[in-house]
């Protein structure tokens, strides 16, 4: 068990790649991101 994450949630792994949908999704261009960093990272593309 990843315990050093520091994420504040208890989602296995598992769940991150059924059929649930992404968890970050770019409001601009609809891609997903399965982190809050890269999602962050991609929206400032958008706020050039």
């Amino acid at each position: 068990m990843a315990q050093g994450l520091g994420n504040g949630g208890s989602i296995p792994r598992k769940m991150i790649s059924s059929r649930h949908h992404p968890l970050h999704n770019c409001s601009w261009c609809s891609m997903a991101f399965k982190s809050p960093q890269a999602l962050g990272g991609h929206m400032r593309t958008h706020r050039n």
